[in-house]
């Protein structure tokens, strides 16, 4: 069984910057302060740039538009899977790429879903952080579900950051909080996390026997979740 207890410790020292991996990119939360995709292929051509006047060496660059199949213009989220599958989060849903042809989910539904967040399990379930609209798991086989949690607050939040500890735990954070999904169907809402605004950010970091949960808030820098297994 997971327990946990927050407030153990806030930071309110400037975070360092986050290092981008292949599970990571650039995403906004969802108070209109989102980092388009635009703001994205800047980095990297800012990166490039620097890379070039080093090394002496040009990179090729591929614009991709809805005139490609992308279903919006405006990209909230990039995300590669463990098959190397890139995902884009957009205004109306969210589209994976194969390096042929892409493919749209979520978009012909009654309303659209934008997504903000997108992060892969152990097991291979994708997970959708949308605005208004929730938590929805992404199933291999294409499959959309949506995440129920402790009276379906969680299904009109607004979702902006997910991760995963080493048991399996799905870590969720909202603008109404941060909630934890069990590997055995238990879901709670982590108490002592009121007040600190949307969450931006959630990194799970396991050191020898303690575990941890770093929490980026939009009111609190950094706090730390403390977390108990036995």
């Amino acid at each position: 069984m997971t327990l946990f207890q927050a407030s153990i410790r806030s930071d309110h020292t400037r975070p360092p910057i986050p290092r981008l991996n292949t599970g990571t990119s650039i995403s906004g939360a969802c108070s209109g302060h989102s980092v388009s995709f635009l703001f994205a292929a800047s980095l990297i051509a800012i990166t490039v740039s620097a890379t070039t006047f080093v090394f002496g060496q040009t990179y090729p660059f591929q614009k991709y538009t809805t005139a490609d199949g992308l279903s919006h213009a405006a990209v909230r989220k990039v995300f590669q899977d463990s098959r190397g599958v890139l995902w884009f989060g957009t205004q109306e849903g969210v589209d994976s790429y194969d390096g042929r042809a892409f493919r749209e989910y979520l978009k012909f539904r009654p309303d659209s879903y934008p997504v903000y967040e997108i992060f892969e399990d152990k097991s291979g379930i994708l997970w959708l952080g949308t605005y208004g609209f929730g938590l929805i798991k992404l199933l291999p086989s294409g499959t959309t579900q949506p995440v129920k949690s402790l009276g379906d607050t969680l299904l009109q939040s607004c979702v902006t950051a997910i991760t995963e500890d080493a048991h399996g735990t799905i870590w969720v954070g909202s603008d109404d909080g941060l909630f934890s999904f069990q590997p055995d169907g238990r879901r709670t809402r982590v108490n002592g996390l009121d007040g600190t605004g949307e969450i931006y950010a959630l990194v799970a970091d396991t050191n020898g026997t303690i575990e941890k949960l770093h929490v980026h808030s939009k009111s609190e820098a950094v706090t730390t979740v403390r977390l108990k297994v036995e």
